[in-house]
């Protein structure tokens, strides 16, 4: 009787085991979704604020008396932000002849379409040259994060869950 009693003692320590490796198991995959939504979520952060910051020049663009330091006319279409697959390139022109900087995305995040070469533009008064929706994402395993951010033909830049 004594050695089934202590059998019995070996299967409820493999017990618990197994349930506290269910445990961690589950836990890891939610860690691993939420990791993946705070970054997608700050990268499209990034990416609606740098848009934000080139329509905005581009609406006060000849506010600089109408010309800039070179006696260049001010004009409006002078920033951009030019996207490619891993990372999107702010460029313009402005007081100081700004030459622009480069997001590089996380590691694990992507932009989806559109790759094109012209990229997101504003008309004067900030309404857009060209309607767009630039999907963000990340993709690990099994689980996925997707955010969209959709420049309006009135020029309104939106972040969404999901796509238009």
């Amino acid at each position: 009787m004594r050695t089934s009693e202590e059998g019995f003692s070996c299967m409820e320590v493999l017990v618990v085991i197994a349930a506290v490796l269910l445990v961690i198991g589950s836990v890891a995959t939610v860690g691993e979704k939420l990791l993946l939504e705070a970054v997608v979520e700050y990268e499209t952060a990034c990416l609606a604020s740098d848009l934000r910051w080139a329509q905005q020049h581009n609406r006060t663009a000849s506010g600089w008396f109408g010309r800039f330091p070179d006696n260049r006319p001010a004009t409006t279409d002078d920033y951009w932000v030019k996207f490619r697959y891993r990372d999107y390139e702010v460029r313009g022109y402005g007081y100081q002849k700004f030459k622009g900087w480069t997001h590089i995305c996380q590691t694990m995040v992507f932009l989806g379409s559109p790759i094109n070469i012209e990229g997101a533009r504003f008309k004067e008064g900030g309404n857009a040259k060209n309607v767009m929706t630039i999907h963000v994402y990340s993709k690990m395993g099994t689980q996925r994060a997707d955010r969209y951010v959709i420049i309006d033909a009135a020029g309104r830049i939106r972040v969404d869950r999901k796509p238009p």
